[in-house]
Protein backbone atom coordinates (compact mmCIF):
# COMPACT_ATOMS: atom_id res chain seq x y z
CA UNK A 1 0.00 0.00 0.00
CA UNK A 2 2.39 2.63 -1.27
CA UNK A 3 1.82 6.30 -0.50
CA UNK A 4 2.32 8.68 -3.43
CA UNK A 5 4.46 11.75 -3.10
CA UNK A 6 2.25 14.81 -2.71
CA UNK A 7 2.97 18.35 -3.87
CA UNK A 8 6.42 17.78 -5.36
CA UNK A 9 7.42 19.02 -8.82
CA UNK A 10 8.74 16.35 -11.13
CA UNK A 11 12.35 16.94 -12.13
CA UNK A 12 12.21 20.72 -12.06
CA UNK A 13 15.38 22.78 -12.56
CA UNK A 14 15.51 23.54 -8.82
CA UNK A 15 15.08 19.86 -8.03
CA UNK A 16 17.90 18.84 -10.39
CA UNK A 17 20.14 21.54 -8.94
CA UNK A 18 19.58 20.23 -5.40
CA UNK A 19 19.99 16.56 -6.30
CA UNK A 20 23.08 14.54 -5.43
CA UNK A 21 24.13 11.00 -6.38
CA UNK A 22 23.29 7.81 -4.53
CA UNK A 23 26.08 6.24 -2.51
CA UNK A 24 27.37 2.89 -3.85
CA UNK A 25 25.39 1.12 -1.11
CA UNK A 26 22.21 2.93 -2.13
CA UNK A 27 22.85 2.28 -5.81
CA UNK A 28 23.27 -1.42 -5.04
CA UNK A 29 19.84 -1.41 -3.40
CA UNK A 30 18.43 0.48 -6.38
CA UNK A 31 19.72 -2.17 -8.79
CA UNK A 32 18.49 -5.01 -6.60
CA UNK A 33 15.04 -3.44 -6.43
CA UNK A 34 14.92 -3.15 -10.24
CA UNK A 35 15.71 -6.86 -10.56
CA UNK A 36 12.86 -7.89 -8.23
CA UNK A 37 10.38 -4.97 -8.30
CA UNK A 38 7.69 -6.93 -6.45
CA UNK A 39 9.95 -7.60 -3.44
CA UNK A 40 10.04 -4.49 -1.23
CA UNK A 41 13.48 -3.78 0.24
CA UNK A 42 12.02 -2.19 3.36
CA UNK A 43 12.23 -2.18 7.10
CA UNK A 44 8.80 -2.26 8.74
CA UNK A 45 8.05 -2.30 12.44
CA UNK A 46 5.54 -1.03 14.93
CA UNK A 47 5.54 -0.16 18.61
CA UNK A 48 2.54 -1.07 20.74
CA UNK A 49 1.55 1.47 23.41
CA UNK A 50 -1.08 0.86 26.08
CA UNK A 51 -2.18 4.13 27.68
CA UNK A 52 -3.43 7.60 26.81
CA UNK A 53 -1.34 9.37 24.17
CA UNK A 54 -1.56 12.95 22.94
CA UNK A 55 -1.92 12.33 19.19
CA UNK A 56 -1.28 15.93 18.17
CA UNK A 57 1.91 15.96 20.21
CA UNK A 58 2.93 12.59 18.80
CA UNK A 59 2.43 13.81 15.21
CA UNK A 60 4.49 16.93 15.97
CA UNK A 61 7.30 14.87 17.54
CA UNK A 62 7.39 12.43 14.61
CA UNK A 63 7.47 15.20 11.99
CA UNK A 64 10.10 17.17 13.91
CA UNK A 65 12.36 14.12 14.25
CA UNK A 66 11.97 13.37 10.55
CA UNK A 67 12.85 16.96 9.70
CA UNK A 68 15.98 16.91 11.90
CA UNK A 69 17.37 13.84 10.16
CA UNK A 70 16.03 14.70 6.70
CA UNK A 71 15.16 11.10 5.87
CA UNK A 72 11.40 11.67 5.83
CA UNK A 73 11.88 14.32 3.13
CA UNK A 74 14.09 12.23 0.88
CA UNK A 75 12.97 11.67 -2.72
CA UNK A 76 14.57 10.02 -5.72
CA UNK A 77 14.67 11.85 -9.04
CA UNK A 78 15.97 11.07 -12.50
CA UNK A 79 18.95 13.18 -13.56
CA UNK A 80 20.24 12.43 -17.05
CA UNK A 81 19.02 8.86 -16.86
CA UNK A 82 20.46 8.07 -13.42
CA UNK A 83 18.68 7.95 -10.07
CA UNK A 84 19.72 10.72 -7.70
CA UNK A 85 18.41 11.87 -4.33
CA UNK A 86 17.09 15.19 -3.12
CA UNK A 87 15.94 16.36 0.30
CA UNK A 88 12.62 18.06 -0.46
CA UNK A 89 11.67 20.15 2.59
CA UNK A 90 8.38 21.10 0.92
CA UNK A 91 7.30 17.47 0.77
CA UNK A 92 4.03 16.67 2.50
CA UNK A 93 4.97 14.14 5.23
CA UNK A 94 2.05 13.85 7.61
CA UNK A 95 1.84 11.28 10.37
CA UNK A 96 -1.28 9.39 9.38
CA UNK A 97 -3.85 8.24 11.94
CA UNK A 98 -6.18 5.32 11.24
CA UNK A 99 -8.93 4.86 13.82
CA UNK A 100 -10.06 1.24 13.99
CA UNK A 101 -12.09 1.43 17.19
CA UNK A 102 -15.39 0.91 15.36
CA UNK A 103 -14.20 -2.34 13.79
CA UNK A 104 -15.59 -5.62 15.16
CA UNK A 105 -12.05 -6.87 15.89
CA UNK A 106 -9.68 -3.86 15.79
CA UNK A 107 -6.59 -5.91 16.66
CA UNK A 108 -7.16 -8.37 13.81
CA UNK A 109 -7.91 -5.61 11.31
CA UNK A 110 -4.74 -3.78 12.38
CA UNK A 111 -2.68 -6.96 12.06
CA UNK A 112 -3.95 -7.56 8.52
CA UNK A 113 -3.38 -3.91 7.54
CA UNK A 114 0.18 -3.97 8.88
CA UNK A 115 1.05 -7.19 7.05
CA UNK A 116 -0.34 -5.93 3.74
CA UNK A 117 1.45 -2.61 3.96
CA UNK A 118 4.78 -4.14 5.03
CA UNK A 119 4.68 -6.46 1.99
CA UNK A 120 3.48 -3.84 -0.49
CA UNK A 121 6.03 -2.85 -3.19
CA UNK A 122 7.29 0.73 -3.37
CA UNK A 123 7.78 2.72 -6.56
CA UNK A 124 11.09 4.40 -5.77
CA UNK A 125 10.46 7.33 -8.10
CA UNK A 126 6.84 8.04 -7.19
CA UNK A 127 6.11 6.86 -3.64
CA UNK A 128 7.14 8.13 -0.25
CA UNK A 129 10.26 6.34 0.93
CA UNK A 130 9.34 6.69 4.61
CA UNK A 131 6.01 6.81 6.39
CA UNK A 132 4.65 6.81 9.93
CA UNK A 133 1.11 5.65 10.67
CA UNK A 134 -0.66 5.47 14.02
CA UNK A 135 -3.32 2.77 14.19
CA UNK A 136 -5.73 3.27 17.06
CA UNK A 137 -7.16 -0.04 18.24
CA UNK A 138 -8.82 1.15 21.45
CA UNK A 139 -9.34 4.13 23.71
CA UNK A 140 -5.91 3.41 25.19
CA UNK A 141 -4.44 1.22 22.45
CA UNK A 142 -2.05 2.55 19.80
CA UNK A 143 0.24 0.93 17.25
CA UNK A 144 2.89 3.35 15.94
CA UNK A 145 4.02 1.95 12.59
CA UNK A 146 7.20 2.93 10.74
CA UNK A 147 8.04 1.76 7.22
CA UNK A 148 11.06 2.89 5.23
CA UNK A 149 12.76 1.75 2.07
CA UNK A 150 16.34 0.62 2.68
CA UNK A 151 17.58 3.09 0.08
CA UNK A 152 16.56 5.89 2.47
CA UNK A 153 17.03 4.40 5.93
CA UNK A 154 18.65 1.43 7.64
CA UNK A 155 17.63 -0.31 10.86
CA UNK A 156 20.15 1.60 12.97
CA UNK A 157 18.91 4.91 11.60
CA UNK A 158 15.28 3.92 12.17
CA UNK A 159 16.10 3.18 15.81
CA UNK A 160 17.77 6.60 16.17
CA UNK A 161 14.76 8.42 14.69
CA UNK A 162 12.25 6.51 16.83
CA UNK A 163 14.26 7.29 19.95
CA UNK A 164 14.50 10.96 18.99
CA UNK A 165 10.77 11.17 18.35
CA UNK A 166 10.09 9.56 21.74
CA UNK A 167 12.50 11.99 23.39
CA UNK A 168 10.82 14.99 21.76
CA UNK A 169 7.39 13.79 22.85
CA UNK A 170 8.44 13.03 26.43
CA UNK A 171 10.37 16.26 26.98
CA UNK A 172 7.63 18.40 25.43
CA UNK A 173 5.07 16.66 27.63
CA UNK A 174 7.19 17.32 30.71
CA UNK A 175 7.68 20.97 29.70
CA UNK A 176 3.94 21.42 29.24
CA UNK A 177 3.15 19.98 32.66
CA UNK A 178 5.69 22.32 34.26
CA UNK A 179 4.20 25.40 32.57
CA UNK A 180 7.01 25.84 30.04
CA UNK A 181 6.68 25.47 26.28
CA UNK A 182 10.13 24.54 25.08
CA UNK A 183 11.17 22.63 21.98
CA UNK A 184 14.18 20.50 22.93
CA UNK A 185 16.97 20.69 20.40
CA UNK A 186 19.70 18.04 20.08
CA UNK A 187 22.94 18.86 21.89
CA UNK A 188 24.87 17.75 18.81
CA UNK A 189 22.92 17.67 15.55
CA UNK A 190 23.14 14.71 13.18
CA UNK A 191 24.86 14.96 9.83
CA UNK A 192 22.43 15.79 7.02
CA UNK A 193 22.01 13.34 4.16
CA UNK A 194 24.15 15.28 1.70
CA UNK A 195 26.96 15.34 4.27
CA UNK A 196 26.64 11.56 4.64
CA UNK A 197 27.06 11.21 0.87
CA UNK A 198 30.14 13.48 0.87
CA UNK A 199 31.73 11.57 3.75
CA UNK A 200 31.21 8.28 1.91
CA UNK A 201 32.75 9.75 -1.26
CA UNK A 202 35.78 10.99 0.69
CA UNK A 203 36.22 7.59 2.34
CA UNK A 204 36.23 5.82 -1.02
CA UNK A 205 38.99 8.12 -2.26
CA UNK A 206 41.12 7.49 0.84
CA UNK A 207 43.94 5.11 1.76
CA UNK A 208 41.71 3.69 4.47
CA UNK A 209 39.31 2.33 1.85
CA UNK A 210 42.21 0.65 0.07
CA UNK A 211 43.39 -0.87 3.36
CA UNK A 212 39.88 -2.07 4.19
CA UNK A 213 39.51 -3.79 0.82
CA UNK A 214 42.88 -5.47 1.24
CA UNK A 215 41.87 -6.70 4.70
CA UNK A 216 38.67 -8.28 3.42
CA UNK A 217 40.28 -9.69 0.29
CA UNK A 218 42.70 -11.59 2.51
CA UNK A 219 39.98 -12.76 4.90
CA UNK A 220 37.82 -14.31 2.15
CA UNK A 221 40.62 -15.75 0.05
CA UNK A 222 39.87 -19.31 -1.23
CA UNK A 223 36.31 -19.41 0.06
CA UNK A 224 34.69 -22.85 -0.05
CA UNK A 225 31.91 -23.43 -2.53
CA UNK A 226 28.47 -22.54 -1.18
CA UNK A 227 26.15 -25.47 -0.49
CA UNK A 228 23.11 -23.76 -2.00
CA UNK A 229 21.98 -22.37 -5.32
CA UNK A 230 20.63 -18.87 -5.75
CA UNK A 231 16.91 -18.40 -5.10
CA UNK A 232 14.78 -15.23 -5.14
CA UNK A 233 14.80 -13.27 -1.88
CA UNK A 234 11.60 -13.35 0.18
CA UNK A 235 9.78 -10.78 2.30
CA UNK A 236 7.15 -13.16 3.63
CA UNK A 237 9.41 -15.56 5.51
CA UNK A 238 9.15 -18.73 7.52
CA UNK A 239 9.49 -17.65 11.15
CA UNK A 240 10.42 -19.52 14.31
CA UNK A 241 11.12 -18.08 17.75
CA UNK A 242 12.33 -19.40 21.09
CA UNK A 243 13.37 -17.88 24.40
CA UNK A 244 16.77 -18.48 25.93
CA UNK A 245 16.37 -20.18 29.31
CA UNK A 246 16.61 -17.94 32.38
CA UNK A 247 19.80 -19.70 33.48
CA UNK A 248 21.43 -19.30 30.06
CA UNK A 249 20.27 -15.69 29.88
CA UNK A 250 22.01 -14.97 33.18
CA UNK A 251 25.12 -16.79 31.96
CA UNK A 252 25.23 -14.82 28.72
CA UNK A 253 26.12 -11.63 30.58
CA UNK A 254 29.00 -13.38 32.35
CA UNK A 255 29.69 -16.61 30.51
CA UNK A 256 32.69 -18.60 31.84
CA UNK A 257 33.91 -18.76 28.25
CA UNK A 258 33.85 -15.01 27.77
CA UNK A 259 36.77 -13.72 29.80
CA UNK A 260 37.88 -10.79 27.63
CA UNK A 261 35.26 -11.39 24.94
CA UNK A 262 31.91 -9.71 24.38
CA UNK A 263 28.48 -11.35 24.61
CA UNK A 264 28.19 -10.89 20.84
CA UNK A 265 31.38 -12.93 20.32
CA UNK A 266 29.96 -15.75 22.46
CA UNK A 267 26.70 -15.79 20.45
CA UNK A 268 28.59 -15.73 17.14
CA UNK A 269 30.94 -18.51 18.27
CA UNK A 270 27.90 -20.64 19.15
CA UNK A 271 26.42 -19.75 15.75
CA UNK A 272 29.63 -20.87 14.03
CA UNK A 273 29.40 -24.16 15.91
CA UNK A 274 25.78 -24.54 14.79
CA UNK A 275 26.57 -23.84 11.12
CA UNK A 276 29.58 -26.14 11.22
CA UNK A 277 27.33 -28.95 12.45
CA UNK A 278 24.72 -28.17 9.79
CA UNK A 279 27.22 -28.16 6.91
CA UNK A 280 29.70 -30.75 8.18
CA UNK A 281 32.53 -28.29 7.50
CA UNK A 282 35.26 -26.77 9.62
CA UNK A 283 35.49 -23.62 7.49
CA UNK A 284 32.45 -21.50 8.39
CA UNK A 285 31.31 -18.25 6.79
CA UNK A 286 28.54 -16.13 8.29
CA UNK A 287 27.39 -12.61 7.46
CA UNK A 288 26.76 -9.98 10.11
CA UNK A 289 25.24 -6.49 9.83
CA UNK A 290 27.41 -3.58 11.01
CA UNK A 291 26.35 0.02 11.47
CA UNK A 292 29.27 1.41 9.39
CA UNK A 293 29.12 4.45 11.65
CA UNK A 294 32.76 4.88 12.55
CA UNK A 295 32.58 8.35 14.13
CA UNK A 296 30.47 9.97 16.84
CA UNK A 297 28.77 12.18 14.24
CA UNK A 298 27.81 9.18 12.10
CA UNK A 299 26.54 7.28 15.15
CA UNK A 300 23.93 9.99 15.77
CA UNK A 301 22.92 10.19 12.10
CA UNK A 302 20.29 8.31 10.12
CA UNK A 303 20.37 7.55 6.38
CA UNK A 304 21.44 4.32 4.73
CA UNK A 305 24.88 3.42 6.05
CA UNK A 306 24.61 -0.13 7.41
CA UNK A 307 26.85 -2.71 5.76
CA UNK A 308 26.94 -6.49 5.76
CA UNK A 309 30.37 -8.08 6.24
CA UNK A 310 31.47 -11.73 6.27
CA UNK A 311 32.95 -13.41 9.33
CA UNK A 312 35.06 -16.45 8.51
CA UNK A 313 36.27 -18.86 11.18
CA UNK A 314 37.40 -22.47 11.51
CA UNK A 315 35.59 -24.66 14.01
CA UNK A 316 37.79 -27.42 15.40
CA UNK A 317 35.84 -30.00 17.47
CA UNK A 318 38.93 -30.60 19.64
CA UNK A 319 39.44 -26.90 20.44
CA UNK A 320 38.34 -25.60 23.87
CA UNK A 321 35.25 -23.40 23.86
CA UNK A 322 37.18 -20.43 25.28
CA UNK A 323 39.68 -20.57 22.41
CA UNK A 324 36.92 -20.49 19.79
CA UNK A 325 35.32 -17.54 21.59
CA UNK A 326 38.65 -15.73 21.80
CA UNK A 327 39.29 -16.19 18.07
CA UNK A 328 35.76 -15.05 17.28
CA UNK A 329 36.35 -11.91 19.33
CA UNK A 330 39.48 -11.19 17.27
CA UNK A 331 37.50 -11.68 14.04
CA UNK A 332 34.70 -9.45 15.33
CA UNK A 333 37.09 -6.65 16.31
CA UNK A 334 38.72 -6.85 12.88
CA UNK A 335 35.35 -6.69 11.17
CA UNK A 336 34.33 -3.62 13.16
CA UNK A 337 37.61 -1.87 12.37
CA UNK A 338 36.97 -2.36 8.66
CA UNK A 339 33.15 -2.10 8.69
CA UNK A 340 32.92 0.87 6.31
CA UNK A 341 33.75 -1.52 3.47
CA UNK A 342 30.69 -3.69 2.79
CA UNK A 343 29.86 -6.93 1.03
CA UNK A 344 29.34 -5.34 -2.39
CA UNK A 345 32.79 -3.72 -2.18
CA UNK A 346 34.30 -7.05 -1.09
CA UNK A 347 32.70 -8.91 -3.99
CA UNK A 348 34.00 -6.35 -6.48
CA UNK A 349 37.49 -6.43 -4.97
CA UNK A 350 37.71 -10.24 -5.04
CA UNK A 351 35.61 -10.97 -8.16
CA UNK A 352 33.88 -13.68 -6.14
CA UNK A 353 30.49 -14.88 -7.29
CA UNK A 354 27.47 -13.69 -5.35
CA UNK A 355 26.66 -17.30 -4.43
CA UNK A 356 29.88 -17.55 -2.40
CA UNK A 357 28.38 -15.08 0.09
CA UNK A 358 24.86 -16.54 0.11
CA UNK A 359 25.12 -17.57 3.74
CA UNK A 360 23.03 -16.88 6.85
CA UNK A 361 22.93 -13.42 8.39
CA UNK A 362 23.27 -13.28 12.20
CA UNK A 363 22.20 -10.09 13.96
CA UNK A 364 23.05 -9.76 17.67
CA UNK A 365 21.21 -6.94 19.44
CA UNK A 366 21.68 -7.40 23.19
CA UNK A 367 20.44 -3.98 24.26
CA UNK A 368 17.16 -2.42 25.36
CA UNK A 369 15.00 -1.42 22.38
CA UNK A 370 11.84 -0.24 24.14
CA UNK A 371 10.86 3.38 23.36
CA UNK A 372 9.05 5.40 26.03
CA UNK A 373 6.42 8.09 25.44
CA UNK A 374 6.05 10.01 28.69
CA UNK A 375 5.49 7.26 31.23
CA UNK A 376 4.14 4.71 28.70
CA UNK A 377 6.61 2.01 27.74
CA UNK A 378 6.21 0.64 24.22
CA UNK A 379 6.64 -2.93 23.01
CA UNK A 380 8.38 -3.14 19.62
CA UNK A 381 7.38 -5.67 16.94
CA UNK A 382 9.34 -6.27 13.74
CA UNK A 383 7.35 -7.03 10.59
CA UNK A 384 10.22 -6.97 8.10
CA UNK A 385 13.97 -6.47 8.35
CA UNK A 386 14.22 -6.60 4.56
CA UNK A 387 14.22 -9.46 2.04
CA UNK A 388 15.82 -12.70 3.25
CA UNK A 389 18.05 -14.62 0.86
CA UNK A 390 18.88 -17.59 3.09
CA UNK A 391 18.30 -17.28 6.85
CA UNK A 392 18.25 -14.29 9.17
CA UNK A 393 18.93 -15.15 12.79
CA UNK A 394 18.32 -12.37 15.29
CA UNK A 395 19.32 -12.63 18.94
CA UNK A 396 17.78 -9.71 20.80
CA UNK A 397 16.74 -8.52 24.23
CA UNK A 398 13.14 -8.24 25.37
CA UNK A 399 12.22 -6.17 28.40
CA UNK A 400 8.72 -7.42 29.21
CA UNK A 401 9.03 -10.16 30.21
CA UNK A 402 12.78 -9.75 30.48
CA UNK A 403 14.84 -12.20 28.50
CA UNK A 404 16.73 -13.01 25.31
CA UNK A 405 14.86 -14.09 22.19
CA UNK A 406 16.18 -16.24 19.34
CA UNK A 407 14.35 -15.48 16.09
CA UNK A 408 14.78 -17.35 12.80
CA UNK A 409 13.46 -15.92 9.52
CA UNK A 410 14.05 -18.15 6.51
CA UNK A 411 13.46 -17.99 2.77
CA UNK A 412 10.52 -20.31 1.92
CA UNK A 413 12.07 -20.81 -1.53
CA UNK A 414 14.85 -22.72 0.21
CA UNK A 415 13.48 -24.19 3.47
CA UNK A 416 10.45 -25.96 4.90
CA UNK A 417 8.66 -24.68 8.00
CA UNK A 418 9.30 -27.76 10.16
CA UNK A 419 13.00 -27.62 9.25
CA UNK A 420 13.28 -24.01 10.43
CA UNK A 421 11.46 -24.81 13.66
CA UNK A 422 13.95 -27.61 14.30
CA UNK A 423 16.93 -25.40 13.44
CA UNK A 424 15.74 -22.69 15.81
CA UNK A 425 15.45 -25.18 18.68
CA UNK A 426 18.83 -26.74 17.91
CA UNK A 427 20.57 -23.35 17.73
CA UNK A 428 19.02 -22.30 21.04
CA UNK A 429 20.14 -25.52 22.73
CA UNK A 430 23.69 -25.12 21.40
CA UNK A 431 23.82 -21.51 22.64
CA UNK A 432 22.50 -22.49 26.07
CA UNK A 433 25.11 -25.22 26.46
CA UNK A 434 27.81 -22.98 25.01
CA UNK A 435 27.37 -20.17 27.56
CA UNK A 436 27.21 -22.60 30.49
CA UNK A 437 30.16 -24.77 29.44
CA UNK A 438 33.44 -24.97 31.29
CA UNK A 439 35.95 -22.88 29.27
CA UNK A 440 38.14 -25.92 28.58
CA UNK A 441 35.28 -28.04 27.22
CA UNK A 442 36.03 -29.23 23.67
CA UNK A 443 33.70 -27.66 21.12
CA UNK A 444 32.82 -31.14 19.84
CA UNK A 445 31.32 -31.98 23.25
CA UNK A 446 28.75 -29.18 23.04
CA UNK A 447 25.26 -30.50 22.22
CA UNK A 448 26.11 -34.14 21.44
CA UNK A 449 22.94 -34.79 19.33
CA UNK A 450 23.98 -32.32 16.63
CA UNK A 451 27.67 -33.21 16.99
CA UNK A 452 26.92 -36.88 16.45
CA UNK A 453 24.64 -36.22 13.50
CA UNK A 454 27.32 -34.15 11.76
CA UNK A 455 30.28 -36.43 12.54
CA UNK A 456 30.15 -38.52 9.32
CA UNK A 457 30.08 -35.38 7.21
CA UNK A 458 33.04 -34.01 9.17
CA UNK A 459 35.06 -37.10 8.31
CA UNK A 460 34.05 -37.09 4.64
CA UNK A 461 34.76 -33.37 4.17
CA UNK A 462 37.97 -33.61 6.19
CA UNK A 463 39.42 -36.06 3.65
CA UNK A 464 38.48 -33.83 0.74
CA UNK A 465 39.77 -30.69 2.44
CA UNK A 466 42.98 -32.52 3.43
CA UNK A 467 43.88 -33.35 -0.18
CA UNK A 468 42.83 -29.96 -1.47
CA UNK A 469 45.19 -28.31 1.01
CA UNK A 470 48.05 -30.65 0.22
CA UNK A 471 47.67 -29.82 -3.47
CA UNK A 472 47.54 -26.12 -2.62
CA UNK A 473 50.51 -26.34 -0.27
CA UNK A 474 48.40 -25.23 2.69
CA UNK A 475 48.74 -26.42 6.30
CA UNK A 476 46.92 -29.64 7.24
CA UNK A 477 43.59 -28.96 9.00
CA UNK A 478 42.82 -30.12 12.54
CA UNK A 479 41.90 -33.81 12.98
Amino acid sequence: MATPVVGAAQNSDDERAGAFPLTPAQYGIWLAQQLVPDVPFVIAQYVEFRGELDLDLLKWASTTAGREFGTAFLRLVDVDGRPCQVVDRDLDVPTEVIDLRDEHDPEKVAEEWLRRDAEAPIDLMADRLCRIVVLRTGDAGYLVYVKAHHIALDGFGAMIIVRRGAELYSRALASRSSGRDEIPTPDKPPADLRTLYEKDRQYRASKRFVADREYWSERVRDLPEADTTEVPPAVRTLTAETDLSAAADACLAGSPAMRDASSAAVVLAAAACFFSRRSGRYDVLVNIPVSARTTAELRRSAGMLVNVVPLRIRVDPNEPVEDLVRRMQVELVGALRHQACGLDDIRRATSERVSRFSVPLVNVMLFDQQPVLGDIVGTPHVLSRGPVGDRLITVHRRSAPAGTVIEFRANPNRYEENEIQAQCICFTEILEQFVAADPRTPVGSIHPPSAGAAAPRYRRNTVLDHWRRILAGAPTPPP
